[in-house]
């Protein structure tokens, strides 16, 4: 089994085109010879027995970054953590290039999609913290791994024994 994962920062995503009013240079002749790159690999493993999951993107950027997390008051030492949730509609927005090419790749090739978002948000928000206070994120671009212990259930299906 072969896994295929790629994280697009909001600054990559940008500088690739991807987002809200960049839909032209989505269509850049780099990124798309990327795709025709990634769609003939997972073609040619699947063609020769082995199991293709590619990991959709998850929610990502300078916003969650733990460091960016705390909060203080002036006069006190102590401090909280600060939930700030990510819109769901404005994160499907901007990776919906991304996400159509994926699931395209996924449906000429037979490779399996694992959705972590589908886990991770609620139809509106996409936390930052989990139900105890404790970051999501290990820095802007990465889950922290207590949490993915705890919480990574898009994992389960293709890892657990049937």
């Amino acid at each position: 089994m072969l896994f295929l994962s790629a994280s697009l920062s909001e600054g990559k995503c940008h500088q690739a085109g991807i987002g809200p009013g960049r839909a032209t240079a989505f269509g850049s002749r780099g990124l798309q010879l990327a795709y025709a790159e990634l769609e003939k690999v997972v073609a040619e493993l699947v063609t020769k027995g082995k199991r293709v999951v590619l990991v959709m993107p998850i929610p990502v950027g300078e916003f969650n970054d733990p460091r960016t997390l705390p909060a203080r008051r002036f006069g006190d030492l102590s401090f909280r953590v600060v939930n700030r949730p990510i819109d769901r509609r404005e994160f499907d927005a901007q990776f919906a290039p991304v996400l159509e090419h994926l699931n395209g790749v996924a449906q000429r090739t037979g490779a399996t999609i694992i959705d972590p978002v589908s886990t991770l948000c609620s139809a509106d928000t996409c936390p930052t913290v989990d139900e105890h206070g404790e970051p999501v994120y290990r820095d802007s671009g990465h889950l922290r791994a207590a949490f993915i212990r705890d919480h990574a259930t898009w994992l389960d299906a293709i890892l657990l024994p049937q």
